[in-house]
């Protein structure tokens, strides 16, 4: 892991000095943590489900496959310690008929924490787990899928790979010109693409969402009913935006045809997938501009969140997923930030029932990380503890959930239990991008919670960024949240001047990094930004 030894044993003798303060309601014990933080019984798979042909080569090597057979590169980024990923593995890498269908592709797995994967994700534009991209073999993208469908579809999805290869931007690109003509074909991979997996700042979303806006104009005569109404709600999306009223309004006609699809139970329900993309931003931005129709919408876009809620044909965590959304959407139009009695009963109920009986064993991190999800959106942090604590007790990768607990007890006003569970999830985590999460996780929050310990937060600093010395370190989610440290210990130090001889070292702890790195290389500007402070 590179970590400096001298500075990883003094983190362990902090560890065992730090007062525990309890942060459920009978006060946890030492015992408690100390119990959790050693236990790594679990029934969770961390193996690709077998029925696939994994491709054993590189990243590269695969490509290389692909232009000599013809054939596509599916690819899947996930981590081992990713509910999501377990979810994903159990509901769908299982089913028959994926199976078969992924026979004519060239499926690889790339872990999060592999030597490169990271720059992989960076030349892919991918940076959540689970992420499946289906690409050419010249490395464009055909087609990304996300999770949180109904499960027949993902075969469909993959003959529109094998049908249509042309890269996805591409089309995206064409239907977006002025007096574009849509073939078919075109609308419905614009249609069934998951838009939402994409990493895109504020104006590049807004970019893709006109994009998106004139493509279904474009869709008009040849796009089939659906494609255009999910085609309407990834542009409503993308354009509903919450920031300034002037760069976010919405254009009347979009709001007008998401309100005719809202107003339709049945349809509504139908593309529950896609309409869980109209977060809470586009409630918030349509209220900005009509309170009576947002408030409208947003009614009906409960009901057919909890219509979609109840669907079999979802797996149990993506059901929950749905509440997620509802509640936090209902929070957007309160004014007290506190969703509609309705929808929080219903939220409550049906994670009760989930905890209670999570479903098959392959499936219950999914499950229960979606239950965790909608009580982090009702800001219940007690139940989410008391559920979490219970998890990290029999979880493969407790550290996990761990840092789940920190951020707990951090919002119940409990700092010192909250810097022992963050301490130890970085201390137990494994793998280079992994480690640099949970380590960054810790130190963000001792500059949150311990501001004044310059000397812990010097100890635990340098420990952390000495993770970015393993090769190709510096990319894609490991360069995201190094950009993110590096504006938090701006602002500790801005807070007390006295602190920047600190800064300092951990900038210079950096800067042995970047010397390593080409100038034009995309980690480059990143850390060298990080490095002079």
């Amino acid at each position: 892991m590179n970590s400096l030894p001298a500075i990883r044993t003094s983190l362990l003798a902090l560890l065992a000095t730090t007062a525990i303060a309890g942060c459920a309601r009978q006060p946890a014990p030492a015992t408690t943590i100390a119990a959790a933080a050693t236990s790594t019984t679990s029934a969770d798979d961390h193996t690709l489900p077998s029925g696939i042909d994994w491709f054993e080569g590189g990243v590269d090597a695969a490509f290389a496959a692909s232009r000599k057979s013809g054939k596509p590169v599916l690819l899947y980024w996930g981590a081992v310690w990713c509910p999501p990923c377990h979810l994903l593995k159990a509901t769908l890498f299982s089913r028959e008929d994926f199976q078969q269908k992924a026979k004519l592709f060239i499926p690889v797995y790339l872990d999060g924490d592999e030597p490169g994967a990271q720059k992989w994700g960076e030349t892919f534009g991918v940076t959540g787990y689970p992420s499946v991209v289906i690409l050419n073999g010249d490395r464009t993208e055909i087609l990304r899928i996300a999770g949180g469908q109904d499960l027949t579809q993902y075969t469909s999805m993959l003959d529109t790979a094998l049908e249509d290869r042309r890269p996805v931007h591409e089309v995206l690109g064409k239907l977006a010109r002025a007096n574009a003509q849509a073939a078919a074909e075109d609308c419905h991979r614009i249609a069934w693409q998951s838009w939402s997996l994409e990493d895109l700042d504020r104006d590049a979303r807004r970019a893709r969402g006109r994009q998106l806006a004139a493509a279904e104009k474009a869709c008009a005569t040849s796009g089939t009913p659906e494609e255009r109404e999910r085609i309407t709600v990834f542009a409503a999306a993308d354009l509903g935006l919450a920031g300034d009223a002037a760069s976010s309004k919405l254009p009347a006609a979009l709001v007008a045809q998401v309100g005719d699809l809202l107003a339709d139970p049945t349809r509504a329900m139908a593309r529950a997938d896609a309409l869980r993309s109209l977060d809470e931003g586009y409630f918030a931005t349509l209220r900005a501009q009509d309170a009576a129709r947002a408030a409208t919408q947003l009614a009906q876009y409960l009901d057919a969140m909890r219509a979609g809620s109840e669907s079999t044909s979802l797996p149990l965590g993506d059901r929950l997923n749905l509440l997620y959304s509802a509640v936090l959407a209902s929070r957007s139009m309160s004014p007290d930030g506190k969703p509609a009695p309705a929808i929080e009963q219903l939220a409550r109920a049906r994670v009760a029932k989930a905890v209670a009986d999570p479903g098959p064993a392959s499936e219950r991190s999914g499950t229960l990380n979606g239950a965790l999800n909608v009580l982090d959106a009702l800001r219940d942090n007690q139940q989410a503890y008391d559920i979490t604590l219970r998890e990290v007790k029999t979880a493969g990768a407790p550290y996990y959930y761990m840092s789940s607990l920190g951020d707990y007890c951090e919002a119940m006003g409990r700092p010192d239990e909250a810097l022992q569970w963050h301490a130890r999830a970085y201390e137990q985590s494994r793998g280079a991008a992994t480690r640099f999460q949970w380590g960054g996780n810790y130190l963000q929050a001792l500059l949150r919670l311990a501001p004044g310990d310059v000397k812990r937060v010097q100890e635990a600093g340098l420990a952390v960024l000495g993770e970015l010395d393993a090769p190709d370190a510096i990319y894609r989610r490991s360069r995201i949240r190094l950009a993110k440290l590096d504006a938090s210990l701006r602002e500790w130090v801005k807070q007390d001047a006295s602190r920047a001889p600190t800064a300092h070292a951990l900038r210079e702890r950096v800067k042995q990094t970047c010397g390593r790195l080409a100038p034009a290389d995309p980690a480059s500007a990143t850390c060298r930004a990080f490095a002079s402070g």
